[in-house]
């Protein structure tokens, strides 16, 4: 269970988020939504441990993200538009250098068929399209198998067809126990 206590967030000198209390629980999927985007987004960031809350506790199986951050890391999977992608590598590059650091290298072969990027595997990152780009940086819902996904804006850029298996895999992820977030305008 990951859960938010009196929790406020804070942009640029102004409480945006104040004293949010609630619960996720395992085997669940929840689409944050709304007109603000950039506070959508800095939930995820904050909820990932890459931005300070203002004030309030982050708890997962009831232990604050604040004492073991480092086991906390281990059991969350952030993924964002500012995506992190090395643009002046290969896709195979980027791919190797993420099941290196998870320790996952098994999984690279189905992280290429799965995203449809075997004939991409020699391209530089900067070459690609945003939507193959997009291909690329979900790669890392196969190569970390976190319990918990934050995800922003996952569906932007994607084909219907690769929509509809991005959310197979969500709900796979929810029905083996894990807890997935996601901000979202496309629903």
């Amino acid at each position: 269970m990951l859960t938010i206590e009196k929790f406020s967030l804070e942009i640029d000198n102004k409480i945006v988020i104040k004293d949010l209390s609630c619960s996720f629980f395992q085997s669940s999927v929840t689409l944050l939504s709304g007109s603000n985007e950039v506070v959508r987004n800095l939930l995820l960031k904050t909820l990932a441990g890459l931005h300070k809350p203002y004030q309030g506790n982050i708890l997962v199986k009831q232990n604050n993200i604040k004492d073991s951050f480092a086991a906390y890391r281990n059991d969350i999977n952030y993924i964002s538009r500012a995506d992190g992608l090395k643009r002046d590598l290969t896709v195979m590059d980027n791919i190797e250098h993420w099941a290196g650091i998870y320790e996952t290298e098994m999984l690279i072969n189905t992280a290429f068929h799965f995203f449809e990027l075997e004939e991409l595997a020699d391209s530089k990152i900067k070459d690609l399209t945003t939507e193959q780009r997009q291909h690329v940086l979900l790669t890392r819902l196969i190569l970390k198998p976190a319990p918990i996904w934050y995800l922003v804006e996952p569906f932007a850029d994607l084909d219907p067809k690769m929509k509809k298996q991005l959310s197979n895999m969500i709900e796979v992820r929810a029905r083996e126990g894990g807890i997935v977030l996601i901000a979202s305008v496309d629903t």
